[in-house]
């Protein structure tokens, strides 16, 4: 795990024939994004007609804050994809509501699970 302003990358892959944990590039149904700059570096995964879930939070990462990069101003202008495949959440504001800030991540995998053929019952089922 990295620490605050360090980055993390997962890949989850599941299906009846999975040969590597690692997607290949333009061939990931679904982007996750905890923060919106993370979906810039990491949209040649998605396929064309692919789903983006992006959690509306800006952290600047350390080069930002150096002063040897910008941070930019309008990331959703900077998506070539229609606006019917992209989901922003407001996690943050979520997480305050349930109590905890910290459950945003809960907030982004409650999203998610909309968008995966996972039964129900699974999900609640701890």
């Amino acid at each position: 795990m990295a620490q605050r302003g360090g980055c993390v990358t997962s890949h989850v892959r599941y299906g009846r024939s999975v040969h590597s944990p690692l997607p290949r590039k333009g061939m990931s149904e679904i982007l996750l994004a905890f923060e919106k700059l993370e979906v810039l570096r990491y949209l040649d995964y998605l396929k064309p007609e692919g789903t983006v879930i992006i959690n509306d939070t800006e952290i600047f990462p350390p080069s930002v804050n150096l002063g040897d990069a910008y941070y930019p101003v309008d990331i959703m202008s900077l998506l070539p994809l229609p606006r019917s495949s992209i989901k922003m959440v407001k996690a943050h504001e979520i997480g305050l509501q349930a109590g905890n800030p910290r459950a945003e991540n809960t907030a982004l995998l409650g999203v998610l699970s909309r968008f995966l053929a996972i039964d129900v019952s699974l999900w609640s089922r701890y």
